[in-house]
């Protein structure tokens, strides 16, 4: 039976987990930190069953966003390919890591999607457009031309998104366009609070658990609108233009798709964010929030106040839930044999409107998911900009037992 994410965090070797503040830390004991939480990733990518493997590249895909970038995105950000190059990578390693099942068509309006959100993510913008994407969603709403070439092009990319995935299903197209436009917006929002955090988190203002009630919530709104993880979502179930899963046989997983999204994602980016210090994250900001309201640590620490190693075993809980809640809602009803599995872990190409036809939907789901699931982990282990060398390494090292430690409570 695999190990609880509290027992898991219990061991010794964690003890540096026990800090409330990152920014404060110096250098070494962040990369302490940073290197022990690999350790303890490990741990929780065993629990889930993960098997990581390299997916190689899809050589028409990379054709084509390349292709897409001369004539476009270099046009959009000012940059040439040369610049491009490790956005246009990374863009077209998410189709490939995230949907190998799919067709080109869904793969590339995945991949120009991301290449587009990547580059409002990597702070090289000139600070005309970064004032017009401010504005982004407002144009929408109000009806006006968008001002900028990185905008448009940003509008035409939404709106072939709402188009293809939409066009059976509106819903679809309606959610993942949803979450592409309040991605910008809360892109904004973000490169602000890097600056200067809400005002109830600042150690200037004067706090009691009165005040301070109101932070409880706001780190899991923020990081719903950061990402755009309805939008990844949507792409699952819609390998190809002919062919997509009937939305009723998914559509109550979909918080469970977000949740599970988003909270790898924060812990697959939190080695490099710890050794930069960041603090406007997830992680960081739940764990300001959780000891302003004097919450008690489940561990054995001095003062007994909640610490950053109880946020990372609240946020290992929910990655390992989420990731359990949506294995079970779809294995089960599609009875997937070991043979069918292993070809969803592998990414093994198989012919999903043949399932369709024959009324196995649920059989194609499960692999769709189960597909994904290993990809979506598979791309940030591998994908330079996350760092995670060391927890390459460590998974391709025999397992072994760590330290034992101690706990409060489980």
């Amino acid at each position: 039976m695999a190990q609880s994410p509290f027992h898991m965090l219990s061991s010794d070797l964690f003890d540096c987990f026990n800090v409330d503040n990152i920014h404060e830390l110096d250098e070494p004991h962040r990369i302490l930190i940073a290197d022990r939480f690999t350790d303890a990733l490990v741990l929780l990518l065993k629990a889930i069953g993960y098997h990581h493997r390299v997916r190689a590249q899809d050589i028409e895909l990379r054709d084509g966003i390349r292709k897409w970038a001369r004539d476009t995105l270099t046009i959009a950000t000012g940059r040439d390919e040369y610049l491009l190059r490790h956005t246009i990578d990374m863009s077209a390693s998410v189709s490939e890591y995230f949907y190998p099942l799919s067709s080109y068509e869904t793969k590339i309006h995945m991949a120009t999607a991301s290449a587009a959100a990547f580059t409002v993510d990597d702070a090289t913008m000139d600070p005309e457009t970064c004032k017009e994407v401010e504005k982004f969603s407002q144009n929408i709403w109000r009806g006006m031309p968008q001002q900028t070439s990185w905008c448009r092009m940003y509008a035409d990319i939404i709106s072939g998104y709402a188009e293809y995935f939409g066009e059976n299903e509106p819903f679809l197209g309606n959610l993942g366009s949803i979450a592409w436009t309040s991605y910008i917006t809360a892109n904004s929002l973000e490169n602000r609070l890097a600056k200067d955090l809400p005002t109830h988190f600042n150690d200037n203002t004067p706090y009691s658990e009165t005040t301070s009630a109101c932070t409880d919530l706001f780190a899991p709104y923020f990081r719903s609108l950061t990402g755009f993880a309805a939008a990844y979502a949507v792409a699952i179930f819609k390998p190809s233009r002919e062919v997509e899963i009937p939305l009723l046989h998914w559509v109550a997983t979909i918080p469970h798709l977000i949740t599970f999204l988003n909270i790898w994602n924060d812990l697959l980016s939190f080695p490099k964010e710890t050794i930069v210090g960041e603090t406007c994250n997830f992680i960081s900001l739940t764990t300001k929030a959780r000891r302003l309201r004097r919450s008690t640590s489940n561990f054995v620490v001095e003062g007994g106040q909640w610490t950053l190693r109880d946020t990372l075993c609240e946020a290992f809980e929910q990655a390992l839930s989420s990731t359990q809640v949506l294995d079970n809602a779809f294995m089960p009803l599609a009875q997937v044999t070991s043979k069918g599995l292993r070809a969803g872990l592998e990414g093994v190409n198989a012919d999903v409107s043949e399932e369709l036809d024959s009324g196995k939907e649920f059989q194609s789901a499960a692999r769709l998911w189960t597909s994904f699931k290993q990809g979506y982990i598979a791309w940030h282990i591998q994908c330079p900009r996350y760092k995670l060398n060391a927890l390459q390494q460590k998974l391709r090292e025999k397992p072994h037992s760590g330290p034992k430690g101690s706990g409060r409570s489980s």
